[in-house]
């Protein structure tokens, strides 16, 4: 019995610090791989202006007070995101005034700090009547290419397209973009 006692006393002795010093190189080598990816993830601010023009009269049903629409226009992003897009979306127009816009504004190529892949943004705006600026949110929902595990969101407004087929509608985006 005190020979079983003292060997496991003494296995006891040797396992311990050998788990110990695997704890510690663990936590030391997770420290080192977290200052890498920290080296890694590069924290952008984004700005600039995403003009358009509609591509086209929009679809439209009306259902009661509410006229739905199936949008597509030609556009262009300048700035810290930039490239041609053939974006598309939805809209609703209330006839007591507020519109809704959702929509997809793909880069076959965009430009993003140097890099080029291809981009897919989500859009969601809206504004009180036909005559108030937009306001809205864009968010990164797929990135390839150089631009692979581009992450970003943010804002957007402005006047929008006023109407005219000569000229286009600009509204100005913000946010925050990270590789």
């Amino acid at each position: 019995m005190k020979e079983s006692i003292r060997l496991i006393t003494r296995t006891t002795w040797i396992i311990i610090p050998i788990l110990l010093f695997s704890i510690y190189s663990c936590e030391r080598d997770n420290s080192k791989n977290q200052e890498s990816i920290d080296q890694t993830t590069k924290e952008l601010g984004a700005k600039g202006v995403w003009s358009y023009l509609p591509a086209g009269s929009p679809a439209k049903d009306v259902v009661g007070p509410y006229t739905f629409m199936t949008i597509s226009d030609v556009g262009n992003w300048t700035g810290t995101i930039s490239g041609s897009v053939d974006d598309f979306g939805e809209g609703v127009v209330h006839s007591s005034g507020p519109w809704y816009y959702k929509g997809t504004v793909p880069f076959d190529s965009a430009t993003v700090n140097g890099k080029t892949g291809r981009l897919v943004i989500s859009v969601y705006g809206s504004r009180p009547n036909a005559n108030a600026k937009w306001e809205g949110t864009w968010v990164i929902i797929d990135a390839k290419g150089d631009l692979a595990g581009l992450q970003g969101q943010g804002t957007w407004e402005g006047p929008g397209w006023q109407g005219d087929p000569k000229v286009p509608g600009e509204v100005n985006y913000s946010g925050s973009l990270h590789f």
